[in-house]
């Protein structure tokens, strides 16, 4: 065999191990979420995935204008993230695989949504309200506020 029909050779190997990565690796809007770190960016009003083991962004998420989110947390395929800021402070439901916005749960204003943490199995997602010494809990099950909690009732921050 000539040297051009081995580099012929070659090059289709190539070609077809990217079309089979390609075909796995499934479109953008169905893409898999194992694996992928999310984060938030203030400074842009967006969240951000990477993919844990190459550091390759794979998803950019537009979050409400001046909404600075802060923190989020990953329950059952979707991510609850704090928007603390701008007009309409919420707790905003992405579709971690399609990136679509679902949902925005409105806050009080002036409530500041921050810290958010998912339960151990998923099913509830708490969310402090900076300034106070409330939390909110939401279920993951219906995307539902099941209510703002005192944390401390002796205190008078809420």
């Amino acid at each position: 065999m000539t040297r051009k029909a081995h580099m012929l050779i070659a090059l289709a190997v190539v070609v077809a191990f990217a079309a089979v990565a390609v075909a796995r690796a499934g479109p953008p809007e169905h893409r898999n979420v194992n694996g992928t770190i999310w984060a938030a960016n203030r400074g842009t009003d967006t969240i951000r995935g990477f993919d844990a083991s190459s550091g390759d962004v794979v998803a950019t998420v537009s979050m409400a204008s001046g909404s600075q989110p802060g923190d989020l947390a990953f329950a059952k395929g979707e991510l609850y993230v704090a928007e603390e800021m701008g007009a309409s402070p919420a707790i905003a439901i992405v579709d971690a695989r399609t990136g679509d916005v679902l949902k925005r749960i409105a806050m009080p204003f002036g409530s500041r949504p921050h810290h958010v943490h998912a339960s151990s199995g998923g099913n509830l997602v708490s969310v402090g309200l900076y300034g106070t010494d409330r939390v909110a809990v939401v279920d993951t099950a219906t995307d539902e506020l099941l209510g703002a909690w005192d944390t401390d009732p002796s205190s008078t921050a809420n």
